[in-house]
């Protein structure tokens, strides 16, 4: 069980690196830091199927807090996040919405609206909804990408209020959200919001920074060739 524990903390610090604009909190980077053993950090070197080995190891992760935690303890919701961040790399987009409603229902009842543990938990249940590529149509044809929508527009909402205008969270957010509408056929509001983002982004952002969007047309939301 040590040897499976030590060899998963490496899961989970790849995919934080796999992360758009949400982080863990310090304390459980701080955890996972400790538990790290050099002697397993082969596992995870490879490049090929890296999200498929990160969900795997993290699946242990879960099914040991499982057996030692409570279900609303932080840390076993934590590890139920990142394994299905991990899906989602692995293109197991209903398997990850699967979990992350399991793990936002809980954070319902034990953290406050603006937690953001709950914030982000929203945020990647509405990306597990709008799944990607062959998935799209799918998701559109049974409902999800509006309730994608509306988790998105709960999050912005609230980001708004507590974040600054130029926090990369909340701009991650609001570009979801743009691309959320553009699927749900929102075309206007869809690029109302990415030019909105866009303008932030270049006043913050240098000209080859990887998270600024080229122009209003250029990011998910106008149109990024998923069908």
């Amino acid at each position: 069980m040590r040897r499976r524990l030590k060899a998963h903390c490496f899961a989970v610090i790849f995919v934080i690196s796999l992360r758009n604009g949400t982080l863990l909190p310090t304390s459980m980077m701080e955890q996972t830091t400790a538990q790290v053993d050099t002697k397993h950090k082969g596992v995870l070197d490879s490049p090929d199927n890296a999200h498929g080995q990160a969900a795997e190891l993290l699946e242990g992760v879960v099914e040991i807090r499982k057996t030692t935690l409570d279900p609303e303890h932080l840390d076993r919701l934590a590890s139920q996040h990142e394994v299905a961040r991990a899906y989602m790399g692995n293109g197991q987009h209903r398997r990850a919405a699967e979990l992350l409603e399991e793990v936002v229902e809980i954070q319902k009842t034990t953290l406050d609206p603006e937690h953001p543990s709950r914030l982000a938990s929203q945020h990647e249940l509405a990306r597990a909804y709008m799944g990607n590529g062959q998935h799209r149509r799918a998701y559109q044809a049974n409902g999800q990408v509006k309730d994608a929508v509306q988790l998105l527009e709960h999050v912005v909402k609230i980001r708004e209020q507590i974040q600054a205008e130029d926090h990369p969270d909340r701009l991650a957010s609001q570009h979801e959200l743009a691309g959320a509408y553009q699927a749900n056929g929102q075309v206007e509001g869809a690029v109302q919001l990415l030019e909105h983002v866009v303008k932030i982004r270049e006043q913050i952002q240098s000209e080859d920074h990887p998270n600024r969007p080229a122009s209003p047309t250029g990011g998910r939301a106008a149109g990024d060739g998923r069908d």
